[in-house]
C-alpha cells in the first residue's frame, strides 16, 4: 500500500494554474458576488465544475472557504461587541437614542453572535468522542443474567 502523500498549501499553490489562482483570489477579496466573478473571468459553469473535479482547485477552494469563514466570525463577534457596547449607551442615555432600524440592526447583529456561538458549541459536541458505554448495555439481551456480571467483571466495569 502506498502513502498518500499531503501537500502544503504553498505547494498546492503552484499546482493551480494562474488563472485559477487569480480567479479564487478575486473571489476572496472581492465584494462581488460568485456570478459576478464569473462573468469579469468569462468562465462558464461547466469550466468551473472541470476546475473543482481538478484536486488541487478543491484543495485550495476549501482553504479559500475556511478562511472566510473565519474572518467572517471575527466580523460578526466584534459587530455584537460594538452592537452590545451602542445599545448600552443608548439605555443609559449617554447617546443619543438609536433609530429604530439602527437598533433593529445591533439587535440582529447580537443574535447572529449568540447563534454562530450556538453553533460552534454544538460542532464541538459532535467532535467529542463518546465516553464509554455503559457495560450492561453491549452485552446481548439473551445471555443469562450470572454471565452478564461475570462479562461486565471481565471488561472492568
Amino acid at each position: 500500500m502506498t502513502e498518500k502523500r499531503t501537500f502544503s498549501p504553498a505547494e498546492s499553490r503552484q499546482r493551480l494554474r494562474a488563472r485559477q489562482r487569480e480567479f479564487l483570489e478575486q473571489c476572496m477579496t472581492s465584494s462581488q458576488i460568485l456570478a459576478e466573478v464569473m462573468e469579469d473571468f468569462q468562465l462558464t459553469t461547466k469550466r468551473l465544475a472541470s476546475w473543482i473535479d481538478q484536486r488541487w482547485f478543491r484543495r485550495e477552494l476549501k482553504r479559500m472557504v475556511k478562511a472566510l469563514r473565519r474572518v467572517r466570525e471575527i466580523e460578526i463577534t466584534l459587530g455584537s461587541a460594538r452592537a452590545a457596547s451602542m445599545l448600552g449607551r443608548g439605555v443609559n442615555n449617554t447617546l443619543a437614542s438609536p433609530k429604530d432600524l439602527h437598533r433593529q440592526a445591533c439587535v440582529d447583529m447580537i443574535k447572529l453572535a449568540r447563534d454562530l456561538e450556538a453553533h460552534e458549541r454544538a460542532r464541538q459536541q459532535r467532535q467529542t468522542p463518546p465516553g464509554r458505554p455503559d457495560p450492561s448495555t453491549i452485552v446481548h439481551p439473551d445471555v443469562p443474567e450470572e454471565q452478564r456480571d461475570e462479562l461486565i467483571e471481565e471488561l472492568g466495569g
